[in-house]
Order: C-alpha cells, then structure tokens, then sequence
C-alpha cells in the first residue's frame, strides 16, 4: 500500500474530468475490441480489464458483478502485475513499474454461468475505486498525472436476446399505395451503446443508402411516383461496438394515377330520363 501512497503524493492531479475517450475497460478478449459477452450452455466466462491508453504508474478501480446477472457466480481472478492491492469485487489498486504502451492487459475475472437466463441482457460496469478523489474510475498517465476517465462497460447478452428488427410498413409486397407512403419498422437490441438506423431506398433491386445514422423508425421519404416499384431495406448498428442487423429487401408499389375514361352513355340516358 506504500508504494500507492508515494504515487498518489508524486502525481499531478488532472481537473477531475473524465479524459477524452473511455480509456480502461471490461472486455470479452484481451485487445480490448469487444464489448458483448453471449451467453449460451453453462460453462466459464472470462471477462477482461484493459487499458487503452499510456499508462506509467497505476491504475485502480472495481467491477463487482451486477445484481441483474444472476445465473453467474463469481469465481477468481488473475492480475498480470504482481504489485496490487485488493480484488476487482470490493476494489483493487494495481502497479506498473514503467510506461506502458496499450492496449495492456490488466487481469482477467472468471464466472459461472449456469445457463439459465437466455433473456438476459444486463450492463457489467467498470466502476470508481471507493477512494478515488474525484468519483470516477482512475490512472496515472505517462506524465504522471492522474486521470479521470469513465469506464467502458461491457453487455451481457442471453441467446434469446439478439437485435431484431420487426413490424415492417408497408408490407413486402404490398400494392396501391399511396404517392405520401411512409416507411416504418420497430428495431430492439441488447446494448449499452445507442442504436442507429441506415435506410436504403430506390426503384431497384440494390438501393442505395437515403439516410445514415439516423435514430428513428419512421422515415418520410418524400413524394413518390405513381404506378412505380420501391425497394427498401434497414440495418440496425450501434454508436459503439455491437455489430449490426440487416432486414431482408422489401418492396412495395403505388397506386395509378392514370385518368379513367368513364363513358358519356350515362350522361346521355340521365338527359332523356329527366
């Protein structure tokens, strides 16, 4: 604990601030690139801290396991630096001996998952150490100055609980709609990150892309021509890691506006009856 203590006298302590960026979280590999855990058949799963950002002397924090996860249990852990203080349940204080270049590995956390829950979807968040000074998780930089920074979360995702996208309108196929139709679809996925929409659209088979990024589910686009064929399809991504969803091709066309030539007969005959 000593050697925390003359860490915490040398560095510079930042503004308070999160830095700029999620820079240490939960992981389901040791690159720090994934941030969804599927669960499936009972069986271990490994979480892993990283770091993503230069780090000299120390970083601290916890992760104690959600209330929400309830199929799993915690079993042990494993820190890839010997000089530490505490568990990642209650509160750990790790040690480096130089600067690191990321992504750095910190220490792996082992569950037991029994399989029961293929509906969950829950958050697993990396949280502040109880003394950090300034409420949010905590490391010192390669200048030594110690740096806020928000933990990066990772999801916990049953089998049952992939993203979809349902309840197309139009409906594939349909026909004699209207020149003002407007597209709309319900979209749902199990993430931390928020979900976004890009919606092709066109009069072919390959649409192009009309809108990117876009968090609505009801798009207008726009006055279409009559008696004309519209294709369209949605991919459902995230702002964040999380992958993406793509619906089939839809199709749908507009009714004809072409004039009807009524015939004057009945003009005629209401003339000699009246």
């Amino acid at each position: 604990m000593r050697n925390f203590l003359v860490i915490t006298l040398l560095a510079t302590v930042s503004t308070g601030q999160p830095a700029s960026g999620q820079n240490v979280g939960l992981y389901a590999e040791v690159q720090g690139q994934s941030s969804i855990v599927e669960l499936g058949a009972p069986g271990v799963i490994s979480l892993h801290v990283v770091i993503t950002q230069e780090v000299s002397s120390a970083v601290w924090f916890r992760a104690p396991i959600p209330d929400s996860w309830e199929s799993a249990v915690y079993l042990d852990e494993t820190c890839n630096f010997p000089q530490h203080v505490g568990d990642s349940q209650t509160g750990i204080m790790i040690l480096f001996e130089e600067c690191l270049i990321p992504p750095i590995h910190v220490m792996t956390i082992n569950f037991w998952d029994d399989g029961s829950m293929p509906n969950i979807c829950s958050v697993y968040e990396l949280l502040p150490h109880r003394g950090s000074a300034t409420g949010h998780v905590e490391y010192v930089d390669c200048n030594s100055v110690i740096q806020p920074t928000d933990g990066v979360p990772i999801t916990i995702r049953g089998e049952d609980a992939l993203a979809r996208l349902e309840n197309f309108s139009p409906p594939d196929g349909a026909i004699d709609q209207p020149r003002g139709t407007q597209l709309s679809w319900d979209s749902w996925s199990c993430s931390y990150y928020a979900r976004v929409h890009d919606v092709y659209f066109g009069t072919t088979s390959d649409p192009p892309i009309r809108i990117h990024d876009y968090t609505g589910t009801t798009w207008d686009p726009g006055p279409l021509q009559p008696n004309t064929t519209y294709y369209w399809r949605v991919v459902l991504r995230h702002r964040g890691p999380g992958g993406s969803v793509g619906s089939s091709l839809w199709s749908f066309t507009t009714w004809d506006a072409s004039p009807v030539n009524h015939s004057t007969w009945g003009a005629i005959k209401a003339l000699y009856i009246y």
